[in-house]
């Protein structure tokens, strides 16, 4: 309005908009004080979100206080990943920063360690090696850190089937000398790891197997009380051949001992026959057997017997005549043999079988013997 009371009027609009809020973020992984080895890939996962923008609105920075800017972009979700290595060998804080587009900041810090992982070597036992069921297993590993004493690192073995089976610190040296006993029988895959101060470890593997030695076998003779006539044949259970619990492939040791001297092939058919003109009546016998499934021998078992007088053997009997009437002179001629002993054979006379006469002869008449009469020699 001027003096002369004339006025005009002009309107502005103004709109208040509510306050900018602050987007929201957080570190997912790592975890505070994690620890990595100097060549590790480390993950940082995330989180970051503002009601007011979308995720391609918001610029996320990963940085660390040594190394810098690790990594920047414009999430596509509220959930996001950068995969970082080569991180100096140091401690990190590492943060985390977002920023809205109206410049609105949140952040979020963690404390990670780059150091250099332990080591561990296993000097005993070797790849491949075996033991028996029950015995124990001496094992003996070097452990080293460049950056821990021994005192601080922590050796863990382990098996795949009976688990943690040993835990200790190595010597100021870095050794560990111990044994193990009580694993059960099969294949084992031993894990040796060593563990330092921030949580570091390092592994080494070797394959070890846990044998289960060939039961004793079990025996039998046929036949059961053989005589010096007899081939003896040795029954072995299990058979030859077969395989043991742990699948191994059973063979056998046999050796004879006849009246407590050994008897060796090839005075024997094979090593489960023994020829019978080997034997003689009143010859006491031992037999040993040995099972072996590759690895170790069983406990010898032991089988003896003696040696039966075996029954003399009409080799040969003859009857020759000199006229073929009934009062011709028979005579009958008999060859005997025995293992054991010598002999001499006899001979009976039968008609019709009715005995007439033990003598080697016989002399026929009408009171012995008529047309069609069966006369026999036995000897």
């Amino acid at each position: 309005t001027d003096r002369d009371e004339n006025s005009s009027r002009t309107q502005l609009n103004i709109i208040l908009e509510p306050p900018n809020n602050h987007p929201s973020c957080q570190i997912f992984s790592p975890t505070n004080h994690q620890a990595f080895g100097i060549h590790d890939s480390i993950s940082l996962q995330g989180f970051a979100e503002d009601i007011e923008s979308e995720f391609s609105d918001l610029h996320v920075q990963w940085s660390s206080n040594l190394d810098g800017i690790l990594d920047e972009f414009f999430p596509t979700s509220n959930q996001f990943t950068s995969e970082i290595t080569d991180l100096s060998h140091n401690s990190h804080l590492i943060t985390l920063l977002v920023e809205d587009e109206a410049g609105s900041l949140c952040s979020d810090s963690i404390l990670i360690s780059l150091s250099s992982p332990p080591a561990i070597s296993i000097q005993n036992p070797q790849s491949s090696q075996v033991f028996q069921l029950g015995a124990a297993i001496d094992f003996f590993v070097q452990a080293t850190d460049s950056e821990n004493i021994s005192a601080l690192l922590n050796v863990q073995v382990f098996s795949d089937i009976d688990g943690l089976l040993w835990e200790g610190n190595p010597d100021p040296q870095g050794f560990v000398e111990s044994s193990i006993i009580g694993l059960q029988a099969g294949m084992h895959q031993l894990q040796f790891v060593v563990t330092d101060s921030v949580g570091l470890e390092h592994s080494q593997n070797v394959e070890i197997k846990i044998n289960t030695p060939p039961p004793i076998p079990q025996l039998t003779i046929l036949p059961e009380f053989p005589t010096s006539s007899d081939e003896i044949e040795v029954l072995v259970s299990p058979s030859e051949f077969s395989t043991d619990i742990d699948g191994d492939p059973i063979t056998y040791n046999v050796q004879f001992y006849r009246n407590g001297n050994p008897v060796s092939s090839p005075a024997v058919v094979s090593q489960f026959i023994m020829q019978s003109n080997l034997t003689i009546s009143g010859d006491y016998w031992e037999v040993g057997v040995t099972a072996n499934d590759g690895y170790i021998s069983s406990e010898t078992a032991w089988m003896n017997f003696s040696i039966q007088n075996a029954p003399p053997t009409v080799d040969t009997l003859t009857i020759t005549k000199n006229s073929d009437h009934n009062d011709a002179i028979l005579d009958c001629a008999i060859t005997a043999s025995d293992p054991d002993q010598s002999v001499q054979g006899s001979t009976i006379w039968y008609v019709n079988n009715v005995i007439q006469s033990n003598a080697s002869n016989l002399v026929l008449s009408s009171s012995i013997a008529q047309p069609s009469d069966i006369i026999t020699c036995s000897g």
